[in-house]
Protein backbone atom coordinates (compact mmCIF):
# COMPACT_ATOMS: atom_id res chain seq x y z
CA UNK A 1 0.00 0.00 0.00
CA UNK A 2 3.05 2.48 0.95
CA UNK A 3 4.60 1.73 -2.54
CA UNK A 4 1.49 3.04 -4.11
CA UNK A 5 1.46 5.79 -2.22
CA UNK A 6 5.10 6.32 -2.73
CA UNK A 7 4.46 5.88 -6.92
CA UNK A 8 1.62 8.62 -6.45
CA UNK A 9 3.80 10.80 -5.01
CA UNK A 10 6.55 10.24 -7.88
CA UNK A 11 9.48 8.93 -5.88
CA UNK A 12 12.15 8.27 -7.54
CA UNK A 13 12.75 4.26 -8.51
CA UNK A 14 15.32 3.49 -6.57
CA UNK A 15 13.33 4.49 -3.22
CA UNK A 16 10.15 3.11 -4.88
CA UNK A 17 11.67 -0.41 -4.77
CA UNK A 18 13.08 0.07 -1.58
CA UNK A 19 9.68 1.08 -0.26
CA UNK A 20 7.71 -2.36 -2.26
CA UNK A 21 9.73 -4.49 0.39
CA UNK A 22 9.17 -2.45 3.27
CA UNK A 23 5.19 -2.23 2.25
CA UNK A 24 5.14 -6.17 2.34
CA UNK A 25 6.34 -6.72 5.97
CA UNK A 26 3.96 -4.00 6.80
CA UNK A 27 0.82 -5.90 6.05
CA UNK A 28 2.25 -9.30 7.42
CA UNK A 29 2.94 -7.93 10.90
CA UNK A 30 -0.31 -5.59 11.07
CA UNK A 31 -2.61 -8.47 9.75
CA UNK A 32 -0.42 -11.35 11.84
CA UNK A 33 -0.16 -12.96 8.12
CA UNK A 34 3.34 -14.17 8.99
CA UNK A 35 2.89 -17.69 9.45
CA UNK A 36 3.29 -19.48 12.70
CA UNK A 37 5.93 -17.27 14.29
CA UNK A 38 5.61 -13.48 16.01
CA UNK A 39 7.43 -10.46 14.44
CA UNK A 40 9.85 -10.43 16.83
CA UNK A 41 10.94 -13.95 16.22
CA UNK A 42 10.81 -13.57 12.79
CA UNK A 43 12.58 -10.34 12.55
CA UNK A 44 16.03 -9.17 13.82
CA UNK A 45 17.53 -6.01 14.73
CA UNK A 46 19.37 -6.26 11.26
CA UNK A 47 16.12 -6.18 9.60
CA UNK A 48 14.42 -3.39 11.71
CA UNK A 49 17.54 -1.27 11.09
CA UNK A 50 17.45 -1.77 7.31
CA UNK A 51 13.25 -0.57 7.59
CA UNK A 52 14.07 2.41 9.48
CA UNK A 53 16.25 3.64 6.90
CA UNK A 54 14.02 2.76 4.46
CA UNK A 55 11.92 4.99 6.34
CA UNK A 56 14.15 7.94 7.13
CA UNK A 57 14.93 8.25 3.54
CA UNK A 58 10.90 8.61 2.33
CA UNK A 59 10.89 11.09 4.67
CA UNK A 60 14.12 13.18 3.91
CA UNK A 61 12.86 13.30 0.48
CA UNK A 62 9.31 14.12 1.04
CA UNK A 63 11.03 17.05 3.30
CA UNK A 64 12.81 18.32 0.09
CA UNK A 65 9.48 18.31 -1.93
CA UNK A 66 7.59 20.38 0.33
Amino acid sequence: MSWILGKNAKLPKELLNKLRSFSGVYTETRYGIIGDKIPAMKFKEKDASEFLNISKEVIEWSKKKI
